[in-house]
């Protein structure tokens, strides 16, 4: 009864519509970096495995957001970061 079962809800009720936009807009810098490198590799007729590859960590921590108890979950935010330096990684090396 103390937490909610999502995340997006706890950080919204915690610290208000500021906090809120600020924890949604990191998920969507991230989402923009993928849809970024994704369309990279159509304009270069080159479509790596690797884009798809990419995008099923993010769906199922998304799946784990909405429904695991909130923010005791260090393993997960860490494993986050890895995937979030992933992306970045990956977008960099295309741009080159």
């Amino acid at each position: 009864p103390y937490n909610v079962h999502n995340d997006f809800l706890e950080v919204y009720v915690e610290t208000g519509l500021l906090g809120f936009v600020s924890f949604i807009s990191f998920f969507l810098i991230i989402l923009s970096y993928y849809i970024k490198t994704f369309i990279k590799s159509f304009e270069k007729k080159f479509f790596d495995n690797e884009i798809i590859l990419l995008l099923i960590p993010g769906i199922i921590f998304l799946i784990d957001i909405n429904l695991n108890f909130p923010m005791s979950r260090p393993i997960m935010l860490i494993c986050l970061l890895l995937y979030i330096s992933t992306i970045i990684l990956f977008k960099n090396l295309k741009n080159e």
